[in-house]
């Protein structure tokens, strides 16, 4: 049994996948690869970024956090490595999930043209607009008494609409972004739609390893580690089987401790996670996280802490005294370990998630609100 529960736990844990993402150069492939995984352009093992296209053939880009997840920097649109033609070819674009189309400007015949190619093998792509906080900063430069951000993201949104559709593609969704900018316009939209138009293994290893930039996607993170909770609680309390006395409390432990860290990893409650975010939004660390109000940071869950939420739930306790009983009292030892071990990690996660969605109120809060008071603007003037 417990050897089954771990190969479950890992399977799920390490399920590949592979997206590519292609445009011109100077569209902002490079920047918009260190955005979805949680990096800035100067962070280690960041994408090269700058003014000059340094992608020959394409690279791999890992999130940090989860290395079974991949971004693919193709080489441009273009180049002698990627002609129209061969492409297929070239880049062998059967070895991918799926891809990402990104432009800065509009979208061409190449475009539409790597799309149709793209689904003929069965495959999604996603169209994204990037850099649109210059065109709105243009905007109101130019026009600063008639400014309305919804109506020239919708402008936008129409256009890049209207250039794939002339080009015979049916009902493209197109998805507007800055880099400046991730908690405004359609950045939590586009993880959301990978989220949920992949398979479902390939689903849970993209959403734990994506950032929290929507209440959905924590939401999602939540879900998805719920499904692995019986499997966890399993495999601390196989110890409990045994009538040896310790065995059954020391596995509890042990095991819950590596997964309460996983929980909270994955929620972005971590040093290293909000050292980034810090950095991203210009918020001291100190502030977002005392965010954390119902669970602790990953380095903080120790063995004592464990034994503390386990004792909260007294059926932890009451395990103990049927250890000496011999067969039945070991397979009673056994229920009343796993409820206990089972109700510890879903109040974990439980909370978990909602520190999360404190954290991420707290970082972006600023663009949260100027998102809603444009909504509000733009219903006045409509």
């Amino acid at each position: 049994m417990a050897s089954a529960v771990r190969e479950a736990l890992t399977f799920s844990e390490n399920a590949e996948l592979n997206i590519a993402v292609i445009g011109e150069c100077g569209s902002g492939k490079s920047s918009f690869i260190n955005a979805i995984r949680d990096l800035d352009d100067e962070d280690e093992n960041a994408a090269i970024t700058g003014v000059v296209e340094t992608t020959q053939k394409p690279v791999p880009y890992p999130f940090p956090t989860h290395p079974n997840v991949t971004i693919w920097e193709l080489p441009p649109i273009g180049s002698p490595t990627f002609q129209a033609g061969g492409c297929l070819q070239q880049v062998n674009f059967s070895c991918y999930d799926t891809f990402i189309l990104i432009t800065s400007q509009r979208f061409s015949f190449s475009h539409a043209d790597l799309a149709r190619k793209i689904q003929g093998m069965g495959k999604k792509c996603y169209f994204v607009r990037s850099k649109v906080d210059v065109d709105l900063y243009s905007a109101i430069r130019r026009r600063p008494s008639s400014y309305n951000e919804e109506r020239i993201l919708q402008e936008i949104r129409e256009y890049c609409c209207k250039c794939l559709q002339e080009e015979g593609l049916r009902n493209p969704q197109v998805f507007l972004i800055s880099v400046w900018y991730l908690g405004k316009y359609d950045f939590h939209i586009l993880q959301e739609t990978l989220v949920e138009e992949l398979s479902s293994d390939k689903n849970h290893s993209l959403v734990l390893a994506l950032p929290n930039y929507s209440e959905k996607i924590i939401q999602k993170k939540k879900e998805a580690l719920e499904h692995g909770i019986w499997q966890v609680a399993a495999a601390s309390c196989v110890g409990a089987l045994v009538p040896i006395p310790g065995v059954s409390a020391v596995c509890n432990v042990v095991v819950l401790v590596k997964y309460l860290r996983i929980f909270s990893r994955n929620f972005g409650l971590d040093r290293d996670s909000f050292t980034r975010l810090s950095k991203r939004t210009q918020k001291p660390r100190e502030e977002l996280e005392r965010a954390i109000i119902k669970t602790r940071m990953a380095e903080e869950i120790t063995q004592s802490f464990v034994i503390t939420l386990l004792a909260s739930f007294a059926l932890a306790i009451a395990s103990s005294a049927f250890v000496w009983v011999p067969v039945i009292g070991s397979v009673i030892c056994a229920g009343i370990s796993y409820k206990a071990s089972y109700r510890t990690l879903q109040s974990f996660l439980e909370d978990a998630a909602e520190d999360a969605k404190n954290v991420r109120r707290t970082a972006w809060e600023r663009e949260l609100l100027a998102t809603e008071r444009e909504r509000e603007s733009s219903k006045k003037v409509n």
